[in-house]
């Protein structure tokens, strides 16, 4: 817990909260988490004022979202 705190730049305290249930990350603080443990997000939704599915990949690398978007022949 200690280690993935360190990596994702916050306190160990809040690893410990989040994992107990206590708080709710918000989805800044789950980006982090995700970053620091060598993780990417790949966030999907809907936009309710364009109607347009979107996608918005965090973390990853040119590669890897050119990979993504290869195998997404709707891109």
């Amino acid at each position: 817990m200690s280690s993935l705190a360190v990596l994702a730049g916050v306190p160990t305290s809040t690893i410990s909260r989040i994992e107990s249930g206590q708080v709710e990350p918000t989805l800044g603080m789950i980006r982090r988490i995700a970053l620091g443990a060598g993780y990417h997000l790949h966030l999907q939704y809907y936009d309710l004022f364009s109607g347009k599915l979107e996608d918005h990949v965090v973390g990853a690398t040119a590669a890897e979202r050119a990979s993504e978007a290869e195998d997404d022949p709707d891109r």
